[in-house]
């Protein structure tokens, strides 16, 4: 099985020499400069005051662009939005990430660790480009139904963050649902998704229907793509800041592996139901929804990139965690 995905990088970082303090264009162009340089493909925003947008014309090279959400830092701190091309797995993408942190190591330091940073994964069925109706079911289902349990591995700045918020708590839709319901069952869910949603927009508005008419992107699983004029992708938002080609795999790793484990294996209704109805997370569901997608990994062939403990996906906040005697 293989998935066409992209990667949307969101970074504050300091120029590796400060001098007079540039247009942040001309440290895009240096970024861009520093990529092809490596052998690799990319461009540079040149900010020249069109309005923001993403450019699918460079979805075959690296984007250095702008992203209003992290604000205007001061400088020498320069706000960077890195989009990958478009990347295949099974393939070689882990050279395209790497080439790209090597690059960047050029140009600018570690980044900074600001609770604004994070980063968007987009994934679709490739070649297709796409995932078909039945397919899109199963993940809702699973976005669902391991949502305690994925909400447990992001960063604490994630996990009520409004740039990415659980889809059950801001979907209008869901949140009725879950209410006449009281609470989520497998049966709800799959009676709710499985039997009476009977196209794409359909999904997309159970998913993530906002307290407008209009659908909101501000999810943490993003179904705005789907529609057939769309990318048809599935979009994961909650990701930790990447600071490395180390997180920036494991990350890319973990949202495959999901999309894999609800789209193309059988979900483990004891397992999600545990996260769901028991107060906190106990260990021995989070351990089994750990072997799932570990397993899941094995069968994209990606791994080799995740942690053995779940534990190590949310950075210095899951190792506090650990600490502290949590599970």
């Amino acid at each position: 099985m293989s998935y066409s995905f992209g990667v949307e990088i969101e970074l504050i970082a300091r120029p590796l020499d400060i001098q007079h303090p540039f247009p942040r264009r001309v440290y895009y162009r240096k970024l861009a400069e520093s990529v092809n340089l490596q052998g690799g493909s990319a461009i540079a925003d040149q900010l020249d005051g069109s309005r923001y947008r993403k450019h699918p014309e460079h979805y075959d090279k690296w984007w250095i662009t702008k992203d209003s959400s992290l604000g205007g830092p001061e400088y020498p701190r320069i706000p960077v939005e890195v989009v990958s091309p478009t990347l295949s797995a099974p393939g070689n993408w882990e050279d395209e990430v790497n080439m790209f942190w090597g690059a960047f190591a050029n140009v600018f330091r570690l980044p900074d660790e600001p609770e604004l940073c994070g980063c968007h994964i987009h994934v679709s069925l490739a070649p297709s480009g796409t995932f078909s109706l039945p397919e899109l079911k199963k993940i809702a289902i699973g976005v669902v139904l391991y949502e305690p349990l994925i909400h447990h591995l992001l960063p604490l700045c994630h996990q009520d963050n409004k740039y990415c918020p659980q889809n059950t708590l801001r979907s209008q839709i869901l949140k009725y649902v879950m209410e006449s319901a009281d609470g989520w069952s497998g049966d709800t869910i799959y009676d709710c998704v499985g039997l009476k949603i009977y196209d794409k927009q359909e999904l997309g508005d159970f998913m993530q229907k906002g307290p407008s008419d209009s659908t909101d992107r501000h999810f943490l699983w993003n179904f705005d793509n789907i529609l057939p004029d769309q990318s048809g992708t599935v979009k994961f938002r909650g990701g930790h800041e990447l600071r490395g080609p180390k997180e920036t795999l494991k990350w890319i790793s973990f949202v495959l592996s999901f999309i894999h484990l609800c789209s193309k294996e059988n979900i483990s209704w004891q397992i999600a139901q545990c996260g769901l109805y028991n107060e906190g997370i106990p260990q021995l569901s989070m351990s089994l929804f750990w072997r799932d997608i570990t397993e899941a990994a094995r069968s994209v062939k990606v791994g080799q990139h995740l942690p053995s403990d779940w534990r190590d996906m949310g950075g210095s906040s899951a190792q506090s965690r650990r600490d502290d005697g949590g599970n």
